[in-house]
Formats: structure tokens, sequence, C-alpha cells
């Protein structure tokens, strides 16, 4: 699982530093050393890890390829989708289509979302967050 939140740069080749705590995930759990990136909800990026990433591929392949909701998102989702490894000082490449798409600047946000990160341009992210203080008890509500 991977909680908390962390607040890193991309370097000049679009290079982010997985924080510590997720590398350890990474690293002790996961044949393949790195993340599954692609587009997210709400501009930002989903990485995933390997059994994540078929956790996700299991659920759309129940989906019909004849509802047009599930064309569209996996049209865009899979399309979006890299590999990328984490190298040997910890980073992970951010493809620029998808720092561009999202809209990541050289300051992000790190976030951990149970099964996924989650990458967010920082100011975009404080501001999310900031915003959302007032949902948090009705979305409390409606989920438990």
């Amino acid at each position: 699982m991977f909680i908390g939140e962390y607040e890193h740069t991309l370097d000049g080749k679009n290079r982010l530093s997985v924080p510590h705590k997720f590398r350890e995930i990474v690293e002790s759990s996961e044949e393949q050393k790195g993340f599954y990136v692609t587009l997210g909800l709400d501009n930002c990026l989903f990485l995933f890890t390997k059994k994540q990433w078929d956790a996700v591929i299991a659920k759309l392949e129940n989906v019909s390829f004849t509802n047009d909701a599930a064309r569209g998102f996996e049209r865009v989702f899979f399309s979006s989708a890299v590999y990328a490894e984490i190298d040997n000082q910890g980073r992970v490449l951010i493809p620029e289509p998808l720092k561009r798409t999202a809209g990541l600047a050289k300051n992000v946000a790190v976030v951990g979302v149970n099964a996924r990160i989650e990458v967010w341009d920082r100011d975009r992210w404080r501001a999310m967050k900031g915003s959302s203080s007032g949902s948090y008890g009705s979305w409390a509500q409606q989920l438990f």
C-alpha cells in the first residue's frame, strides 16, 4: 500500500525521484523494478506496480468492447501508458507527452493512494487538497 505525500522536482530530463518508501515497496515485492505510468484522472498521472496493473487489466477485460465509455477510456488509458524502470538513482522517466497532458511543471507532488501513486503538479495538488477539505466528510459518509 502506498501512503503519504512527498514534494519532489522533475529534473531537466523529466526524471522523477521516487520516494524511498515507495521504492522499497516495489523493490521488495515485484519482479519488475518499475511502474506502469499512464494518464490519471483529475489532471494527474497514475503509477501502478506490475501487480496492480494486472489487476486493472483484469477489471477492464470484464467490460464489453461494445460499451462506448469503456472503449473511450481504454483508448486513452492504454495509448498513453508506458513502463518506466527505476534507475540506479531511484528515478523514473516521465515521458514528455504525459508530462504535458497532466500539466506537470518542475515541482510535483507524489502521492500514495493505496494501490497506486499519483503525480500532480505541486500547486494544483495543494489547491485541490485545500478545496476538497469541505467534501471529505461527505465522501466518508458515501463510502462508509
